[in-house]
C-alpha cells in the first residue's frame, strides 16, 4: 500500500483524489439535501392526513349516530393527499395497490403502498359500518383500521425523522472538511518537498560556487607568484648580463665574439684601439680581415679551432 501511493504520488496521481471525494461529496450532500427537503414536505402532508383521520372518524361515527355529516368530502381530501404523496414517488395512485403488498424493493415505497392499502380498507370498513346493523363489531373494525392508519402515519413521519438527512449532510460536510485538510496537508508536503530540494540545489550550486572562487584565487596567487618570480629572474639575468657586458666593455684584452660561421658578432674597444677597425667595420666580416702578417698560418688555425670549439 505504502509502495503503491509512492508511485501515485511520484506520478502525481494521488492530487485528484481528495478533489475527486470533495466534488463527489458536494454531489452527494446536494441530493440529500433535496431529498430532506422532500421528506419535509411529506411529514407536513402526513400530519395532515392525521387530522384528516382524526375527522374522518369523527364524521363516520356522527353519522352512524344519526347526525347530518359530510364525511364524503373529508374522503376526498385523505384520497388526494394520499394519492399525492404516491405520485411524489412515482407510483401511480390509480393502480390496483391492495394487489401489490411487496411490488418494490424499496421498503419505503412498499410503505406508501401498505399506506395506500390500509385507506382503502378504512373507507370499505366506514361503508360497512354505514350500512349495518351489527354496529359494535363494526364498529370497533373501523376504529381499529383508522388506528392502524394512524399508527402508519406515524411510522412514516417516524422513518423520515429517524433517517433525517441533516446526520448524513453533518456526515458528508466533516467527510468534505476531512478532504480539503488531506489535500491542504498533501500540497503543503509537496511544497516543503520542494522547498527543501530547492534548498538543496541552492546550497549545493554555492558550495561549487564558492569552491570555484577559491580556486580561482588560488590560481591567482600562484600565477601571481610566478611572475613575481620570474620577474626577478629576469631582472638577475639582466643584471649579470649589464654586468658581464660592462667587464667586456672595460676589458683592457682584446675581445673578439664570432659564431659557429666564423661571422663577428661582437668587438670591445680594446679590439678596436689595438687593430685601427672599427666596431662597424668588423661586425659582419670574418676574422680574417684582422690578419697583420706578424702570425704564421699556424697561429690563425688554432686560432679558428679555439673559436670553433667555444
Amino acid at each position: 500500500m505504502k509502495k503503491l501511493l509512492s508511485v501515485l504520488y511520484n506520478r502525481k496521481l494521488l492530487y485528484p483524489i481528495p478533489l475527486i471525494i470533495i466534488i463527489l461529496s458536494s454531489g452527494y450532500t446536494s441530493l440529500k439535501i433535496i431529498s430532506h427537503k422532500q421528506d419535509m414536505m411529506e411529514s407536513k402532508l402526513l400530519n395532515h392526513q392525521k387530522i384528516l383521520i382524526h375527522k374522518y372518524t369523527h364524521e363516520i361515527l356522527s353519522t352512524r349516530s344519526g347526525l347530518h355529516t359530510n364525511h364524503l368530502e373529508t374522503e376526498k381530501l385523505l384520497l388526494a393527499s394520499i394519492n399525492d404523496l404516491l405520485a411524489k414517488h412515482n407510483i401511480d395512485p390509480h393502480s390496483n395497490t391492495s394487489s401489490n403488498r411487496s411490488t418494490s424493493i424499496d421498503p419505503k415505497i412498499n410503505r406508501l403502498i401498505e399506506h395506500k392499502n390500509l385507506f382503502t380498507k378504512l373507507v370499505s370498513n366506514a361503508n360497512i359500518l354505514l350500512n349495518s346493523s351489527n354496529t359494535v363489531n363494526q364498529t370497533k373494525l373501523f376504529t381499529d383500521t383508522a388506528y392502524q392508519f394512524i399508527q402508519s402515519v406515524d411510522q412514516i413521519i417516524h422513518h423520515h425523522t429517524t433517517h433525517s438527512d441533516i446526520d448524513n449532510i453533518l456526515y458528508i460536510n466533516i467527510v468534505i472538511s476531512l478532504g480539503i485538510i488531506f489535500l491542504g496537508i498533501l500540497i503543503s508536503v509537496r511544497d516543503h518537498r520542494s522547498n527543501i530540494h530547492l534548498s538543496k540545489e541552492i546550497s549545493s550550486r554555492i558550495e561549487i560556487e564558492n569552491t570555484l572562487k577559491q580556486n580561482h584565487e588560488y590560481l591567482n596567487n600562484i600565477l601571481n607568484d610566478k611572475t613575481v618570480e620570474l620577474n626577478n629572474t629576469m631582472d638577475q639575468l639582466q643584471y649579470e648580463y649589464n654586468l658581464r657586458k660592462y667587464a667586456i666593455e672595460q676589458s683592457s684584452e682584446a675581445i673578439i665574439i664570432a659564431d659557429k660561421q666564423g661571422i663577428i658578432q661582437y668587438v670591445n674597444p680594446a679590439l678596436e684601439s689595438l687593430t685601427g677597425y672599427s666596431k662597424q667595420e668588423l661586425l659582419g666580416s670574418k676574422p680574417g680581415i684582422l690578419k697583420s702578417g706578424l702570425h704564421n698560418k699556424q697561429f690563425y688555425e688554432n686560432l679558428w679551432c679555439q673559436l670553433e670549439v667555444d
